[in-house]
């Protein structure tokens, strides 16, 4: 579906090897990384409030009183269920695997990470779960550039 957008992407950087100097180049390459990383913080935001949305219309849907207890450990089972079906079986978490792979792994992020924490965390948190958006976009963010290099 979006190999042709790859290979132009691919092909664009490239052209930009060539035609600019390795400063402008990194430089450039630096600013593109912020940006997508801004994109992903929105679409973070955005998908986490979509999913909270969602789960308000539901307890006043059905107006059960306990639904509140109940939402945090739907959250941690939708997670579980798409880390364990979609994602592959595992999902580092935390900053502390950035650190790792930068100091063992030679900086390369896996790509399933660009998208993953982004799915995962907005399942938790939207539905009440207690952790924080803020690693979640340092990862994206990490990984992005990880696979840009």
């Amino acid at each position: 579906m979006f190999k042709k957008q790859f290979v132009k992407a691919k092909n664009l950087l490239i052209w930009g090897q060539e035609k600019l100097t390795k400063k402008q180049f990194i430089f450039l390459s630096s600013v593109l990384i912020g940006i997508i990383s801004a994109f992903a913080v929105i679409f973070l935001k955005a998908f986490a409030h979509w999913v909270y949305s969602f789960a308000t219309y539901i307890n006043g849907t059905l107006k059960l009183s306990f639904i509140n207890s109940i939402l945090p450990v739907i959250g941690i089972l939708l997670t579980v269920f798409v880390v364990k079906r979609v994602l592959g079986g595992t999902l580092e978490k935390g900053t502390s695997q950035i650190l790792y792979i930068v100091a063992r792994k030679a900086s390369i992020i896996p790509k399933k990470q660009m998208y993953a924490q982004i799915i995962t965390s907005s399942l938790t948190v939207g539905l009440g779960g207690s952790a924080g958006l803020e690693s979640p976009i340092v990862i994206t963010g990490a990984a992005f550039g990880s696979n840009f290099a």
